[in-house]
């Protein structure tokens, strides 16, 4: 398993006669699902894993390697949201402090019966995730489809200091905690805020560990 961006990746790892390591990826379920969680059981040509996608909660399933057939074995959740209720995540680079370039997700508001006022960008919520060196991926949400549905837009930042951007992002973070990850959430927000694409004005930002 091996952490690319935003999502984890099935790899395999041959050894060739002369001795080297390659990998070579195995493309996501046939579903559409990318694998969202570093957790796997395999024998023989089947891998169970967990897999979520930005419009459907986490679900067991069972891929056949050598069929690339994919089985459903349980879901996560039994909710059922409206696909057209759903904010689908949108990845997003921004600037940050010494010419950097920071990561985020970033979920616009999403309710087919409402729209906001002409002119009016939306109130934003910043999502700042734990770890500190973990990462936030675009799984299905429903803490973020709360309150997409209900006119918010939301950005959740992958912080300097998280996974999955290669070793020199992780390590933004080395002797610099609430420095590097308050400073990219900030920057994420003034960056929507140009773009047009939240209120600079209305901005709440919240987090765990």
């Amino acid at each position: 398993m091996a952490a690319v961006g935003v999502r984890c990746i099935l790899v395999r790892v041959p050894r060739r006669r002369e001795d080297r390591l390659s990998l070579r990826a195995r493309r996501r379920p046939a579903h559409g699902h990318p694998i969202g969680a570093p957790f796997l059981a395999a024998e023989g040509s089947l891998i169970a894993l967990i897999a979520g996608a930005p419009t459907i909660p986490s679900q067991v399933v069972c891929l056949d390697v050598t069929s690339r057939s994919v089985e459903v074995l349980r879901d996560s959740a039994s909710v059922e949201l409206d696909p057209a209720l759903c904010s689908v995540p949108r990845q997003i680079e921004f600037p940050t402090e010494d010419g950097l370039t920071a990561h985020a997700h970033a979920n616009p508001p999403q309710n087919p019966s409402f729209a906001g006022p002409e002119a009016e960008a939306p109130p934003l919520i910043v999502m700042s995730h734990g770890g500190p060196t973990s990462e936030t991926t675009p799984e299905f949400s429903l803490q973020i489809q709360f309150w997409t549905s209900r006119g918010f837009a939301v950005v959740d930042v992958n912080y300097g200091g998280s996974t999955g951007y290669g070793r020199a992002y992780r390590q933004r973070l080395n002797g610099e905690w609430g420095i590097v990850d308050t400073a990219d959430s900030i920057n994420a927000a003034r960056y929507l805020a140009r773009e047009g694409l939240a209120d600079g004005d209305r901005l709440l930002i919240r987090g765990g560990s």
